[in-house]
């Protein structure tokens, strides 16, 4: 049987543990390999030291949640996409083999968060012309304060008991930052859970579907854990037309 693979882009190195560290831990405990890539470091990390650091800091709380760990670039004042960076992430995807992928959703505060999911974007719809096409795309959420006032999910996965191990990994990123993500995080995941009777949700909206009617394999994998987004009085169907 084919290994499945999940691909997680994200622009600075806490991105993809804060937004989707739950489902990369599960997807892992369910013989997915996954791996996290990100644009560039914190952007407060302004000198080649701490940049390395905050790259070897990165991979090992990646391999908490059971990620491998690839940091593209260093530290800048902002990072804008640019046919380079499209072209970074379209080798990484054909290097890699994701069958799933997930990526920042665009509508966001924050610029990096933005430039990040349209260079993704970019190099996803290049993929096929050289050889590898996705079966699953996903964006997910960055903090209360820059994605959710945006985003109306598709599924919500259930990551009550993940998120102890959650909290182990942001504090490895440091202490003061560590309280910050652990609290944005829970709250967060309590409002998302709240529509599918969990405890603790991560949020996604479905930006491709599979080919040819086939079912998701999110949803195959981890069936109870596997919500769609919404409920009898608050559907998330219609909702941007109505």
């Amino acid at each position: 049987m084919e290994e499945l693979r999940a691909l997680f882009i994200g622009a600075h190195s806490d991105e993809c543990e804060y937004g989707t560290g739950g489902l990369a831990y599960l997807l892992r405990q369910n013989g997915v390999r996954t791996r996290f890539y990100n644009t560039c470091v914190f952007y407060d990390s302004d000198t080649t030291e701490q940049a390395e650091r905050e790259k070897r800091i990165s991979e090992e709380a990646a391999a908490m949640l059971g990620a491998e760990k690839r940091i593209e670039g260093g530290s800048v004042p902002v990072w804008c996409r640019s046919e380079a960076h499209v072209n970074h992430i379209l080798q990484e995807i054909l290097s890699f083999q994701p069958h799933l992928v997930f990526l920042h959703y665009p509508k966001d505060t924050h610029i990096e968060h933005r430039e990040t999911a349209k260079a993704s974007y970019a190099a996803l719809c290049m993929a096929p012309a050289y050889g590898w096409h996705c079966s699953e795309v996903y964006a997910f959420e960055a903090g209360p304060d820059q994605t959710v006032q945006y985003m109306t999910p598709d599924i919500v996965i259930d990551i009550t008991d993940v998120v102890p191990v959650l909290d182990v990994c942001y504090h490895h990123f440091g202490r003061a930052l560590g309280d910050q993500l652990t609290q944005e995080k829970q709250t967060g995941a309590a409002f998302r859970g709240l529509k599918s009777n969990y405890a603790y949700g991560e949020a996604y909206k479905i930006i491709k579907f599979p080919d040819h009617g086939g079912d998701l394999i999110l949803r195959q994998m981890l069936k109870e854990r596997f919500s769609w987004f919404g409920n009898e009085y608050y559907p998330a169907y219609g909702e941007l037309y109505f």
